[in-house]
């Protein structure tokens, strides 16, 4: 990767929240274009992060661990057990999930929010819990909330500091269930 394109994307990274990330991206980690990496995320920076890849439009929420060694063998053998991991294009990695040393995250995939992520997760596959256990797939999720289209609300770019119009308009569209929201910075690029 280009270090033009690699400081584009850690730009995108940073610029995502207005507040400080508390994110650091080990300088050896291959990130794609367009992703988004939330708040107190922690990039495990063994090796220099040379072992984690982070494929385009993947988002990473916050909390969440990225993980490629574990040490809890040391004082027992003398070594630690190391693998790599990669997050693949569109993934959502939900809040406080932890993927653990040697997982492999598929295209499109979904990790539940609080979820230990202890084997490779298949592209277009939910999983939730802990241990992490595939609750479905992708497509059957997206085609359940696309039931909700007519239940549609566009926000303007920063989705924490709504206008008065916009918090009426997300009341009222909650008083009868979910709705669905819409910003700009969430569409693919993807054709």
């Amino acid at each position: 990767m280009k270090l033009k394109t690699l400081i584009e994307n850690i730009i995108t990274v940073i610029s995502s929240s207005k507040k400080s990330t508390n994110t650091s991206i080990p300088k050896r980690t291959k990130v794609g274009a367009n992703i988004f990496i939330g708040r107190d995320v922690y990039i495990d920076p063994y090796l220099g992060g040379s072992l984690i890849t982070i494929d385009d439009e993947a988002m990473i929420t916050r909390g969440s661990f990225i993980l490629v060694h574990d040490a809890s063998s040391v004082r027992r053998t003398g070594f630690g057990y190391v693998a790599p991991v990669r997050i693949g294009k569109r993934a959502y990695i939900g809040m406080n999930s932890i993927i653990l040393p040697g997982v492999s995250i598929g295209e499109d995939a979904i990790i539940g929010a609080g979820s230990v992520v202890t084997r490779n997760v298949d592209a277009g596959t939910v999983v939730a819990g802990n241990p992490a256990k595939v609750i479905g797939k992708t497509e059957v999720l997206d085609k359940k909330r696309c039931a909700y289209l007519d239940r549609m609300m566009d926000l303007a770019n920063d989705p924490w500091n709504f206008s008065d119009k916009e918090v009426l308009e997300a009341e009222n569209l909650a008083k009868n269930g979910p709705f669905l929201v819409r910003r700009e910075a969430y569409r693919s690029k993807r054709k």
